[in-house]
């Protein structure tokens, strides 16, 4: 189990490294805790993979019964991405060289992948400049983007991407 600073306490979370959840609550369902993933085979993890901290699953006070856990896109004691985030933000850098249609449109996509996963002050023209750039492309673009980005962008940015 977790306890962060603030008092609360977390079960730990077995995730494999793309992203799918096999339990948020490892303590209470150990069988659930397996070193490769069942639906891709991918290796799981408890752990940020850059501090060793606990990767935070369920709250243990409770929280809404049914609702579904999310893992984290960044470990919150040192800021690392975690692997499933790493991974599809190199996907959007690559979806960002498809779409673009000139070097310099293909060079701002990919500096605005970083603030369309964390929300920043920039993250609405970051948003603007995809979706003009997913639109273009079409049907496939728009499909594509869907793929790369639902579940490491937050659903308003998904809103403004059109997604």
């Amino acid at each position: 189990m977790v306890t962060t600073q603030s008092g609360h306490g977390f079960y730990t979370a077995c995730v494999c490294v793309n992203g799918d959840v096999l339990t948020a609550r490892a303590e209470r369902l150990p069988e659930y805790v397996k070193p490769f993933c069942g639906s891709c085979g991918a290796r799981t993890i408890q752990a940020c993979q850059n501090c060793n901290s606990q990767l935070e699953g369920d709250g243990i006070d409770g929280g809404v019964l049914g609702s579904i856990y999310y893992p984290p896109r960044h470990c919150p004691m040192c800021g690392s991405p975690f692997p499933w985030t790493a991974a599809k933000e190199a996907a959007a850098r690559e979806l960002a060289e498809l779409l673009g249609s000139t070097p310099e449109e293909q060079q701002a996509l990919s500096n605005d992948v970083a603030d369309l996963l964390s929300e920043t002050p920039r993250t609405p023209l970051a948003a603007a400049r995809w979706k003009r750039a997913i639109n273009k492309a079409g049907a496939e673009g728009i499909s594509l983007a869907r793929d790369v980005f639902v579940g490491v962008v937050s659903i308003a940015v998904g809103k403004q991407l059109g997604l």
